[in-house]
């Protein structure tokens, strides 16, 4: 049995020649987990402090890491010797961040285009890479990658409606992107002489583009969609975390219905918990508003329809965006949500089989 189990009880340790000094709880896991230090301390003999020879330098990461839940390894360490300190003391860190080639394209969230163009760092070096300094302005435009080579391009028109290309995306090197209109994959065209063109060459191209760092797109040139002068910025998509809430973000509702809607006015989601959501509908007419509570679901990854419109079996996932699906009436016609972690919903209304769905924020 642990001599002490007092909490706040303190613990002094000497890594290789280092000095730490904790508490219990800290060193072992608030008991969310079983580490070294859960049997180290309860079945040794009391101690004013205990001599432990590893790298002291790698287990400070490991202890910021119980104290927060948070991992950061400093430039200076390096993360193998963090990781296997990790192994040796049982510390359950998270993995190993898959590599991305350099200009690729991410699948686990949605490129968003603003109003306002993306700013430059300020003199304290505050990084301008961030969602709350491009998002000074409305959504102009997504580029949303799945991982089958398919990209959708969506862009706000000049009434107001939301039209999307389905296209096909090439990363090449230096990171270079081309986004072309996905057209029938069995044709073929020939060249004057007669040669064979295949199908990804003859595709109208869209759009071409720098990708950098995976987190913005510079647009060099663009088609058929118009002007896009402004970049792209990533988002990454997460689930609605509980005590989060969004509101309908477009003007307009105020004079007429939204997609899908029975009346105008604003859809405000308020999530109480990982399976429940509180849905309030607001009107333009004064003092008129429904609110219930309603289950949600939200799963990772949308897979390939078959041609019958069915998700098929066993099928891998497409991309890496998180979606809701809502047990409510007022979304009769969504197609899909995406959310994206604390920034944003995105709700896809499909009006009628003759339009793109409509995108509310």
């Amino acid at each position: 049995m642990m001599r002490d189990t007092c909490e706040t009880a303190r613990v002094k340790l000497n890594i290789g020649g280092q000095r730490f000094e904790t508490t219990i709880s800290t060193l072992t896991g608030n008991g969310k987990f079983t580490t070294f230090f859960t049997s180290l301390l309860t079945h040794t003999q009391v101690s004013n402090e205990y001599f432990i020879d590893r790298d002291g330098d790698a287990f400070g990461p490991l202890l910021s890491f119980l104290r927060t839940g948070t991992l950061h390894i400093p430039p200076t360490i390096s993360e193998s010797a963090v990781r296997q300190e990790a192994d040796y003391f049982c510390i359950p860190i998270p993995p190993r961040e898959p590599t991305r080639p350099q200009g690729s394209v991410r699948f686990d969230g949605m490129y968003l285009s603003f109003g306002g163009a993306r700013t430059t760092p300020d003199a304290s070096g505050n990084d301008s890479s961030s969602f709350a300094g491009a998002a000074e302005g409305e959504v102009r435009a997504y580029l949303q990658f799945s991982r089958d080579g398919s990209v959708v391009l969506g862009r706000r028109e000049a009434d107001g409606q939301w039209s999307a290309l389905r296209c096909r995306y090439s990363c090449l090197a230096g990171g270079l992107l081309l986004v072309r209109r996905e057209e029938a994959r069995d044709q073929t065209s020939e060249a004057e002489d007669g040669t064979p063109i295949p199908p990804d060459e003859h595709e109208q191209l869209e759009l071409s583009a720098v990708v950098l760092d995976a987190e913005f797109i510079e647009v060099i040139t663009c088609g058929r969609v118009g002007r896009l002068e402004n970049p792209f910025h990533f988002v990454q998509s997460h689930a609605p975390r509980p005590g989060s809430a969004f509101v309908s973000q477009a003007a307009h509702l105020a004079k007429q219905p939204a997609p899908g809607r029975t009346g105008p006015g604003r859809v405000v989601l308020a999530f109480q918990s990982d399976r429940e959501v509180g849905v309030m509908v607001t009107s333009s007419h004064p003092g008129w508003s429904s609110a219930t509570s309603s289950n949600f679901s939200v799963d990772c990854g949308r897979r390939s329809l078959t041609e019958g419109g069915t998700d098929p079996a066993g099928a891998a996932p497409v991309d890496d965006l998180w979606h809701l699906e809502i047990s409510n009436g007022n979304f009769s016609r969504t197609v899909d949500f995406v959310s994206l972690g604390d920034h944003a919903l995105v709700e896809f209304v499909q009006l009628n089989a003759q339009h793109e769905p409509q995108l509310i924020w």
